[in-house]
């Protein structure tokens, strides 16, 4: 099996009881996903939004779970109703957190990011900045199933690009009431974006 590059997705452990071990972590990504949806306690260790890397296939699969995953997630992280503050709290490994922010965005009703410095993080380690994170937020804002009436998005470096990122999201998001995007680098792009989005949205009270 090894010489075709092949390796066995259980072993055994014991005859008998028979007792097996996932040897594939994908295995152990499933379980550890679906036991989120699950989830009735909180769990030890850091909170979702500190994760390291090792979540991110337990997070990428959870997002094909839907909503069951996502108040899991909730749950599993101490939350009892539908506002989050992490203001200055992201940590852990980036684009797993940023995943999991998206996946939080889609079951509360207020959640604060601020000062957690969205797009002027050097994420990589390599000078670059990668802005998938809040574009990916933004598409989630976008979506017909959203319930965000409150989001903070002050003090976290968005540019340009983030600017008509959330823009383009504006123009389709009929639930989100107030926008906070004080002390950010939105530039005359990012501004003429979101002028032409108000234009469309009938919803937005405070911005």
């Amino acid at each position: 099996m090894l010489t075709r590059d092949e390796l066995p997705l259980l072993s055994p452990l014991q005859a008998e009881p028979l007792q097996l071990q996932a040897s594939h972590l994908s295995f152990q990504e499933y379980f550890a996903a679906r036991a989120l949806c699950e989830a009735s306690t909180v769990l030890s260790g850091a909170p979702p939004w500190q994760w390291p890397a090792w979540w991110a296939n337990a997070v990428k699969l959870g997002e094909e779970m839907g909503d069951t995953f996502r108040r899991g997630l909730l749950r599993a992280a101490g939350v009892r109703d539908d506002t989050l503050d992490l203001s200055k709290k992201l940590g852990g490994d980036r684009p797993t957190v940023l995943r999991v922010v998206v996946e939080l965005s889609a079951v509360l009703t207020s959640l604060d990011l601020s000062e957690n410095q969205l797009c002027g993080l050097d994420i990589y380690g390599d000078g670059t900045y990668d802005p998938s994170g809040i574009q990916a937020l933004a598409a989630a804002l976008g979506s017909g199933s959203a319930v965000l009436t409150s989001l903070d998005l002050s003090w976290n470096n968005l540019d340009g690009e983030a600017g008509k990122a959330i823009a383009s999201t504006l123009k389709f998001n009929a639930v989100l009431t107030n926008l906070n995007l004080e002390v950010n680098g939105l530039g005359a792009e990012g501004g003429k974006a979101l002028a032409s989005a108000l234009e469309v949205n009938a919803v937005l009270t405070k911005l």
